[in-house]
């Protein structure tokens, strides 16, 4: 907790942008899951 109230205190834009990447990367990574579940049924209905 104290780490992160300090680095606010140097530079709020960089920790801003440190969430945003964290927050991009998390969606991304869904999305990409997504994709790979959806590319699995398509494989299951091709099998079938």
């Amino acid at each position: 907790m104290c780490a992160k109230k300090n680095e606010e205190k140097e530079n709020p834009k960089l920790v801003d942008l440190k969430r945003k990447r964290k927050r991009h990367l998390a969606y991304s990574y869904k999305s990409y899951d997504q994709s790979k579940s959806t590319e699995r049924k398509v494989d299951q209905m091709i099998s079938n």
